[in-house]
């Protein structure tokens, strides 16, 4: 279990990461909004996550693998994004 603030979490390996670039931040950015790759790079690029740009790329490609979101072509840019359930 992981404390965060007031409340505890379980997270399973998988969705932990060291770099501060999670599975659950990513799929809670997606969940918000639609989102290009660069706009989920510029998000975590802001946080002090210790990596470098292509260390924090290969990340991110790592975690969108495990979530498949859905994807939308929109103004020839793809965004990513997650329906709530």
């Amino acid at each position: 279990a992981v404390c965060i603030g007031r409340y505890s979490h379980v997270l399973s390996p998988s969705s932990v990461s060291d770099s501060g670039i999670t599975e659950e931040a990513v799929r809670r950015y997606l969940m918000r909004k639609p989102m290009t790759t660069t706009d989920l790079v510029h998000k975590f690029k802001t946080k002090n996550t210790g990596l470098t740009k292509d260390q924090q790329v290969k990340t991110i490609a790592q975690i969108l693998k495990r979530l498949n979101p859905e994807k939308r072509q929109r103004q020839d840019k793809l965004y990513l994004f997650i329906k709530k359930q």
